[in-house]
């Protein structure tokens, strides 16, 4: 397949991608929601499994090493995973506020940059590409309206 052959493929499947985007945007979203629920509790059971072998591992180890009963085991692995726990949550709280505010600066560096350009981009603007821009946004806003109810 040549060069040119393939560029004509891609727009296509873009034209296609945009049309049952503007068409279906209910349809679209709805899938999108499916496929992040599909990966949400997809990634749910694998943690699930995982700790389960953990611990059943961490049991064995107890029971082995200490030679004490099943209960005594329980006990001991569930005050070894309260305190992995706590050290977990102890070091997440001594670096999330620092994280917070570098995104927290990030976020609003990049919005005002962003909001700059914009600004800049209108201003620089004739009037009849503004007119365009202001129609093309209310006829969007119309279709959707019109598409929602």
């Amino acid at each position: 397949m040549n060069s040119f052959t393939f560029q004509n493929f891609v727009k296509g499947l873009k034209i296609i991608c945009l049309a049952v985007l503007l068409l279906l945007p209910w349809e679209v979203l709805d899938l999108l929601v499916e496929v992040l629920d599909f990966l949400w509790e997809w990634l749910v059971e694998l943690l699930d499994i995982t700790f389960e072998a953990l611990e059943s591992l961490l049991d064995h180890v107890v029971e082995m090493a200490l030679e004490t009963g099943r209960q005594d085991t329980q006990l001991i692995v569930f005050y070894i995973l309260m305190a992995i726990f706590a050290m977990v949550l102890y070091r997440l709280s001594l670096g999330v506020p620092a994280l917070y505010r570098r995104t927290l600066k990030r976020l609003q560096d990049s919005w005002f940059a962003y909001r700059n350009r914009v600004y800049q981009d209108w201003q620089n603007k004739p009037m009849l590409e503004k007119a365009k821009a202001v129609a093309i946004f209310i006829g969007v806003l119309c279709y959707w309206f019109f598409t929602s109810f």
